[in-house]
């Protein structure tokens, strides 16, 4: 049994045998985490996961259906129902998403400076600098949102 976690609040809600878990996701393949003291299954047993809500932040626990969330500290997801390598024309609309952020951070990278400081040897800090002013930031997100803002390229 391998423990489930809601993807928005992180609770332990359920357990699910791995070798059950299979796409079209319904709520038979959950038990309770707490079925040893008498709590029942989380979900009707016929519920598709679109349906599904977890029993303590009332959100849905999935927000895919072919993966589930077992270890929240890591962001670590049990997938099940395809292969880990996918051609192109099988690949879901995460995989797709995630190949764009790769590429637009990989254009990004190339186009843009950094800056890098070392405050002590052996350790170094990469942070990304505003094309128009020039500010230091640690996050490429920061970064971004101040470039839109920024004075100095309007």
């Amino acid at each position: 049994m391998i423990p489930v976690y809601c993807e928005v609040c992180e609770a332990q809600f359920a357990q699910a045998d791995h070798e059950e878990l299979k796409a079209p996701m319904k709520g038979a393949m959950f038990i309770s985490h707490l079925a040893k003291n008498g709590v029942p299954a989380p979900f009707h047993p016929n519920a598709e996961w679109q349906y599904m809500r977890c029993p303590y932040c009332k959100f849905r626990p999935f927000t895919f259906e072919d993966r589930v969330l077992i270890f929240p500290p890591a962001r670590k997801f049990y997938v099940f129902g395809e292969p880990l390598d996918k051609p192109d024309s099988e690949k879901t609309l995460y995989d797709r998403n995630q190949e764009t952020i790769n590429k637009f951070i990989e254009n990004f990278d190339s186009q843009n400076d950094f800056v890098n400081n070392s405050d002590e040897e052996g350790l170094k800090l990469t942070c990304f600098q505003c094309r128009h002013c020039g500010k230091p930031y640690k996050t490429l997100i920061r970064m971004m949102k101040h470039e839109a803002d920024c004075s100095h390229g309007k």
